[in-house]
């Protein structure tokens, strides 16, 4: 994935490691990976992990490839300038753009909701819609999409799990936020669905 950092004029990419480019020159500013060591080997051989392999919960697109501690996604925070990213093994990295320096990390409990899944896609309250022609403070929530067709709903500040959902049958490929309180998904499974986050 590709994120615009608008404050900044730089360019953010995304293929299992996080580019940071300058918007005018092409030059590479910085490069971000996960330590392996942050998260525990699990047991494949190495051709169990660069082969692709199809899943049923993911619409047929599940690749060992982007399991463990490689980014998979990432979404812009602009009031704040951070990026948030998701990880192959259902974690969230914050990473501060104007500091070059990656915050925390929340860690997915993968028996949340049973098995694991790789973050697809990340939205959140408020963070680039502008209001009064300003950018909102910062936002109250970040939802991520995996890979598993569940959404996760977490609070921004204390990274606590608000709500956990199963919002499609395959892969969700998209989250956007419309409203505050509101969640539109994309799926594999062929759907787009509205979330009222008021229910949760």
């Amino acid at each position: 994935s590709i994120c615009i950092l608008s404050i900044t004029g730089k360019v953010a990419s995304c293929d299992g490691t996080i580019h940071i480019w300058n918007g005018q020159t092409g030059k590479l500013i910085a490069a971000h990976t996960e330590s392996s060591t942050s998260f525990p080997l699990q047991t494949a051989s190495v051709e169990q992990a660069n082969m692709l392999n199809q899943d049923a919960l993911s619409g047929g697109i599940l690749s060992n490839a982007f399991r463990g501690s490689l980014y998979t996604t990432m979404h812009y925070m602009a009031s704040e300038d951070k990026l948030v990213a998701g990880m192959g093994n259902g974690s969230i990295r914050f990473i501060d753009i104007s500091r070059d320096q990656k915050l925390h990390l929340w860690k997915s409990d993968s028996a949340e909701i049973s098995f694991s899944s790789l973050v697809s896609t990340i939205c959140s309250s408020g963070s680039d819609k502008p209001r009064n022609g300003s950018l909102v403070a910062s936002s109250s929530w970040i939802a991520a999409g995996l890979s598993s067709g569940y959404c996760r709903l977490l609070d921004e500040r204390s990274g606590k799990i608000i709500a956990v959902w199963r919002a499609h049958d395959g892969h969700i490929t998209k989250l956007a936020s419309p409203e505050d309180h509101l969640i539109a998904s994309s799926s594999l499974d062929k759907t787009l669905r509205i979330w009222d986050l008021r229910r949760y």
